[in-house]
């Protein structure tokens, strides 16, 4: 535990701590966490300078109720197009 535990802020992992939802200035996250409300404000500028030294989590937001089925699964693009999967 002690090699996690070392990059911990004041007794948090970096994502629980208030800077993991700083924009600018220092933070200790690699992970930028926000609120669907909030990430809607961001400028696709502060989208892409987050993107470029960290990962966005949104939360709060409601996902529709959907069946795990080809309808569902084809919005997220063609079923039938080759995908390439990272490690294999």
């Amino acid at each position: 535990m002690k090699r996690i535990e070392w990059r911990y802020i004041d007794d948090h992992p970096p994502h629980h701590h208030p800077s993991a939802q700083n924009i600018d200035g220092p933070h200790g996250s690699a992970i930028y966490i926000t609120t669907h409300q909030k990430a809607a404000l961001l400028t696709p500028l502060q989208v892409q300078e987050i993107f470029r030294h960290r990962h966005i989590v949104i939360t709060g937001e409601e996902q529709p109720n959907s069946q795990f089925d080809r309808e569902a699964l084809s919005k997220l693009g063609s079923l039938t197009a080759a995908r390439q999967v990272q490690g294999m």
